[in-house]
């Protein structure tokens, strides 16, 4: 009996805490634009050590890159769901998610929003969750209409690469073996990646879902741009396209 009681406190499910929502950063877009920039710095400081050093250097670039990602994806994600106004049952497939009581107290809190939950209940982007969900949201295969929107070709494989990089210079001490040149533009690729998926997102949403009219897409578009991608009519006709032909994918993420 005692056994038992062991084996069922073990295994006992706990709610979502307050201070994990309490983690999730707020959306800061001239902050990441700053860290991003601090890490094409760090590439040049890297050129000017010895190779034994450079290294290590490289390595370390990318493990904070990473993370640099990892954690502004939860405030742009949650502040899409805020923003947009976005349904739970849109990213989330179950029915209702478990929370501990200190968060009641929060309840009143501005910063305790339903994009601030959700996010902490997802608690990591990993790429292959984040490729499912933000299929789900836009209600398109998320990554093709991605790349042909910016004329990429492999977005989401240079966004996985990079955390399966990671995880191999954690895990199993293997060195990266990216070139200088192949550090700054994965720095460039994966940063574009995480801020174009606000921008698309919410013309996407605007367009298709919330009825901005004319003047407000316009406006969004060519103020989120210096030099847009495609015109603003053929980004609604590409985006009309992988609407019409999305059809969701189980199970629920993308490997």
């Amino acid at each position: 009996m005692v056994l038992l009681i062991h084996v069922v406190k073990q295994f006992k499910k706990t709610g979502l805490e307050g201070s994990r929502i309490q983690r999730i950063p707020n959306f800061d877009i001239e902050d990441f634009h700053e860290r991003i920039n601090l890490l094409k710095k760090y590439c040049k400081l890297i050129k000017t050590q010895d190779k034994e050093y450079q290294i290590l250097m490289k390595n370390q670039l990318l493990v904070t890159l990473v993370s640099t990602i990892e954690y502004h994806l939860k405030a742009f994600f949650s502040y899409l769901i805020d923003g947009m106004d976005i349904e739970p049952k849109n990213i989330l497939y179950e029915d209702s998610i478990e929370i501990n009581l200190d968060v009641l107290k929060q309840l009143k809190s501005s910063n305790l929003t339903k994009g601030r939950i959700i996010t902490a209940h997802l608690n990591t982007l990993k790429p292959g969750k984040l490729y499912s969900i933000m299929s789900r949201i836009n209600n398109l295969d998320y990554f093709n209409w991605f790349d042909n929107i910016t004329g990429s070709s492999k977005s989401y494989a240079e966004f996985r690469n990079l955390h399966d990089e990671r995880n191999d210079i954690i895990h199993n001490f293997i060195d990266t073996q990216k070139s200088l040149e192949d550090l700054e533009h994965t720095i460039i690729a994966n940063s574009n990646t995480c801020i174009l998926l606000v921008v698309f997102t919410q013309l996407n949403l605007g367009i298709f879902e919330k009825n901005w009219s004319s003047e407000k897409i316009n406006q969004h578009y060519n103020s989120s741009f210096k030099s847009p991608p495609i015109t603003i009519d053929k980004f609604k006709t590409i985006t009309k396209k992988f609407r019409n032909d999305y059809v969701p994918q189980k199970p629920y993420f993308k490997k």
